[in-house]
């Protein structure tokens, strides 16, 4: 598959483009491919799926990138894909981290086929933020067309050919999510963790899907994991990987147990450690009912060093005790997501 490089373009002009490259530097090239290419419509879906790569210093140490492939209809529609957010490694938020020295990534996403995707193609826009600088909306060039429809059934007459004639059966794609919560700056799982009620649902769903009868058909399991924003910005990383690899391995275990094949295999889990989860921080406090909620969010916002913004947190947690009881245990967790069909 030939790589190529999208020059990304700025939505009011390519003049502006080089003004924000030269001048600010916030982010390079991408390098890319696009593994299907015009995407295909399969079972009611339609998915993208990107081989890509930031280039050495493709991102400002400061930046937070959010990336969003999106389909641009014929007839006007737009439908965006999952959104992936990727930030600099002195950043604020929970992003996947991009060195100086550049990343490689994979994207996949799906979205349900509609009428007017059957002419149309896929652009990538780009929202880049820096700080208390305003945010710069940056689009691509087209990276693939859409869509391809011949595995809709039908016939030679061209009429759709009937469920009960083919015995066709519709796939659906669906996922449940389970949150493991963790005591402060520990990784291990507790046993009466494993038996919190979404926990066991999800335990319960794995042995159901393995009954004779059973349509389900478990295809992955995904693992997000974070740690509470008031560590040390390495040990928070360090904390949430080894929160996630604890969370695969009791897993692991349980479906040794249960037999459950599939669930027994490390390579049937993506782990993806989120570090510290501030954006989590600031919802869990949004939510709160104290008057000082408003100011807390203020004070830690104009932060932009990430150690001075642990401190501190530190230092308001030990005044507002709301935030040690309610807030940041919330945190320190990894969720378990299985990705199914039916």
């Amino acid at each position: 598959m030939k790589i190529n490089n999208f020059k990304i373009k700025n939505i009011a002009a390519i003049t502006m483009l080089i003004t924000i490259f030269s001048s600010c530097s916030t982010i390079k090239e991408l390098e890319y491919n696009v593994t299907q290419n015009p995407l295909h419509m399969k079972g009611g879906d339609v998915t993208l799926q990107i081989n890509g790569k930031f280039i050495e210093k493709g991102l400002n140490a400061k930046a937070i990138a959010e990336i969003t492939p999106i389909f641009f209809c014929k007839d006007g529609n737009e439908i965006p894909f999952l959104t992936e957010i990727y930030q600099g490694p002195k950043a604020a938020g929970n992003g996947k981290v991009v060195p100086a020295e550049g990343l490689s990534f994979s994207y996949t996403s799906t979205i349900p086929y509609q009428k007017s995707m059957t002419e149309g193609e896929v652009k990538v826009r780009i929202l880049v933020k820096m700080g208390t600088k305003d945010p710069e909306e940056i689009m691509s060039s087209k990276i693939a067309d859409g869509t391809i429809t011949t595995s809709l059934l039908v016939d030679l007459d061209d009429h759709v050919i009937s469920s009960k004639e083919c015995n066709f059966k519709r796939i659906n794609s669906f996922s449940k999510s389970a949150t493991i919560n963790f005591s402060k700056g520990k990784n291990n799982i507790t046993t009466k963790e494993m038996k919190d009620t979404d926990v066991k649902d999800l335990l319960n769903f794995f042995s159901s899907s393995m009954q004779e009868d059973s349509r389900v058909d478990i295809k992955s399991i995904q693992i997000s994991s974070f740690a509470s924003p008031e560590g040390e910005v390495d040990l928070n990383n360090n904390l949430a990987q080894d929160r996630g690899n604890s969370t695969m391995k009791a897993f692991i275990n349980k479906s040794k147990r249960m037999k459950f094949d599939a669930g027994k295999d490390k390579d049937f889990y993506k782990i993806t450690s989120k570090g510290e989860d501030w954006d989590g921080f600031k919802t869990e406090v949004s939510k709160t009912d104290n008057e000082d909620k408003d100011l807390i969010l203020r004070v830690l916002e104009m932060t932009s060093d990430l150690n001075k913004r642990e401190k501190e947190i530190r230092n308001m947690a030990k005044s507002y005790a709301f935030l040690e009881k309610q807030v940041l245990p919330q945190l320190r967790r990894s969720i378990i997501t299985v990705n199914y069909e039916e």
